[in-house]
């Protein structure tokens, strides 16, 4: 019985630290005001991109998500259906993985026909200049290149009033 009940409390405490891990805690949308850190980052083709391009162009979407976290491949489909919804020219979506390999991320695009732009952030540096601890993580940077929105779930009602649709 005090073996069940230790075992029990071990596994409580394993799925919390999965859990943490994989999520940003509270899976409330928070506001972060201020400007968005400028990064360049190469996608899986080796083709560097900033945050800065988009800057008085579009709204951006920075999502961080990574291969191995559950949750974060729980966030592809709604991305799908983002980039179905608008147009790159409307809207732009990276996707920053940190601290994995080119390769792996590639082979994670191309195994579920992602069609939104993946970006690789092998030590994540990236990832720690934007606070993120745990994933996955979304920023929604409006033209301006100030952040309006911060969390998980997507902010999908953010982005229709910043596309103006």
């Amino acid at each position: 019985m005090k073996m069940t009940v230790i075992a029990m409390a071990l596994s409580i405490v394993a799925l919390g630290a999965f859990w943490a891990a994989c999520s940003s805690g509270s899976g409330q949308r928070k506001v972060q005001a201020g400007v968005a850190a400028d990064f360049r980052l190469n996608d899986i083709a080796g083709k560097a991109v900033s945050l800065a391009e988009f800057k008085g162009k579009r709204p951006v979407l920075v999502h961080f998500g990574a291969t191995w976290c559950p949750f974060c491949h729980a966030q592809v489909p709604p991305l799908g259906k983002l980039r179905e919804k608008y147009t790159a020219e409307e809207l732009a979506i990276l996707s920053v993985d940190p601290n994995e390999a080119a390769d792996v991320v590639r082979k994670y695009v191309s195994d579920n026909s992602i069609k939104y732009t993946m970006l690789v952030d092998g030590d994540g540096k990236v990832a720690d200049l934007y606070g993120v601890t745990g994933v996955p993580q979304n920023f929604l940077v409006d033209r301006d290149g100030n952040i309006v929105a911060r969390g998980v779930p997507l902010p999908e009602s953010d982005i229709a009033k910043l596309v103006g649709r």
